[in-house]
């Protein structure tokens, strides 16, 4: 990860600016966000009473700072700088999101007192107790922060302990901010049914991109299929191609994925 230490440089400007150095009820992390093929982790994190107050991420193929994040509750949203490198989404919660791309746009922004403020009250609401050790030690001892002592981690000792760590890492997944906002609005333009095999249980229905996300496809309907979770898997998996018009076809020689196509028909 080349950028790490932009990354570290980003948390430690929140972290002093904000104020949160000043107790220990907030933590670190900087761990993958997930495990497997994906484009981009949300890899470093800073989290008060279980919500994540600003976080880093990367771009998985070159270990670069694509985007910083942090989000404040909608109704101090009249602090967000107007500052053109900024941007703002939506979170699950209601929360407001502010945006950019550089440590430099998170400086010009800190620099706003408002927003500054609103981002000391939302951390000084969201205090909660620290676990007791880091999530990432080594992360600990390199920033040299204040708090329960680093320790060491024990090595795992059977194949049964490498094993539950191993799936412990691959079951994080990683959330875009804006994907619901964007599954609802195709899911109403689209219809609620998988494009490929027709199923129509709204719970396992997803939005997947026509042109990827990683390729600056656009954030909107015209470049969304509605897909079942397990065609959306086997689309990002090359099991299923796209073609010219938008149609879902198997790959040439490979596996058919559940549920199927209608018979006879074409997606």
């Amino acid at each position: 990860m080349p950028d790490a230490p932009t990354a570290l440089a980003m948390l430690r400007t929140y972290i002093n600016s904000v104020g949160v150095d000043e107790t220990d009820r907030w933590s670190v992390s900087a761990m993958p966000s997930w495990a497997g093929a994906t484009d981009h982790q949300r890899f470093a994190t800073v989290s008060g009473a279980g919500i994540e107050l600003f976080y880093v991420w990367f771009e998985s193929s070159t270990g670069i700072v694509t985007e910083w994040g942090t989000r404040i509750p909608s109704e101090l949203t009249s602090a967000v700088p107007p500052l053109d490198a900024l941007w703002q989404s939506t979170a699950d919660n209601g929360d407001t999101g502010i945006h950019g791309d550089t440590l430099a746009d998170l400086l010009d922004a800190l620099e706003h007192q408002p927003f500054l403020e609103a981002l000391s009250t939302t951390a000084e609401q969201r205090q909660g107790a620290r676990r007791a050790d880091w999530h990432n030690p080594y992360l600990g001892a390199y920033l040299g922060a204040s708090g329960a002592p680093v320790g060491e981690e024990p090595e795992p000792i059977t194949d049964e302990d490498i094993e539950f760590e191993r799936r412990y890492i691959e079951r994080v997944t990683r959330h875009r901010l804006h994907q619901g906002q964007l599954r609802e609005a195709a899911l109403r333009k689209h219809g609620a049914r998988c494009s490929y095999c027709g199923l129509d249980v709204s719970e396992v229905l997803e939005a997947a991109h026509v042109i990827p996300d990683s390729e600056g496809g656009a954030a909107s309907t015209a470049n969304i299929r509605i897909l079942c979770a397990n065609h959306h898997t086997a689309l990002d998996a090359g099991l299923l191609v796209m073609s010219d018009r938008g149609r879902l076809f198997p790959t040439s020689g490979g596996p058919l994925v559940p549920p199927h196509p209608p018979e006879g028909s074409q997606s």
